[in-house]
Parts: structure tokens; C-alpha cells; sequence
């Protein structure tokens, strides 16, 4: 599972975070260098169908974590260890 910008895979320091107007997921890391200050208001563009979202911070941490993803990822790490024991 990896990020669909970079290709970096999900972990815990590159986290899915969801983008709630939407429901898209990027990377923390991706999400960060995407958000634009005007007028000294935070926004970000989703890359995917470039709905706009206003954000109170430049803080990405207002985004939550993917944890369905997260749980996803967690089973399928779990499934491969079993299987190669």
C-alpha cells in the first residue's frame, strides 16, 4: 500500500491521512508540501479532484488518520509474517 503521489509505502512515519472533503488518502509527508498560504489563510487543492479545502493551520495532523488503511496494511504485514513462519 503506498502513497499514490509518491510511492513511498504507508508506514508509521509516512502515515495515510484522509482528506475528509473528499475521501482521498496521501501521505502526511505528500499532504505537507501541498499546502498554499494566501492572504494568511492555509489551503490545500486534493491532487486528485482538486477540491479545495481550507484549513485553520498549516498543521496536516487536522487530517486524520486513514485507519481503515492502517488496519488493512497492519493484517496484510500480519498474514505475510504467519505465512513465512
Amino acid at each position: 500500500m503506498e502513497c499514490p503521489l509518491c510511492k513511498n509505502e504507508y508506514s508509521s512515519d509516512n502515515v495515510p491521512r484522509l482528506l475528509t472533503s473528499c475521501g482521498h488518502t496521501f501521505c502526511h509527508s505528500c499532504l505537507d508540501t501541498l499546502i498554499i498560504e494566501e492572504n494568511s489563510q492555509f489551503r490545500l487543492s486534493c491532487p486528485e479532484d482538486e477540491i479545495v479545502i481550507y484549513l485553520k493551520n498549516n498543521e496536516i495532523t487536522q487530517f486524520p488518520k486513514n485507519i481503515a488503511l492502517i488496519k488493512l496494511i497492519d493484517s496484510k504485514k500480519t498474514a505475510s509474517a504467519s505465512f513465512k513462519d
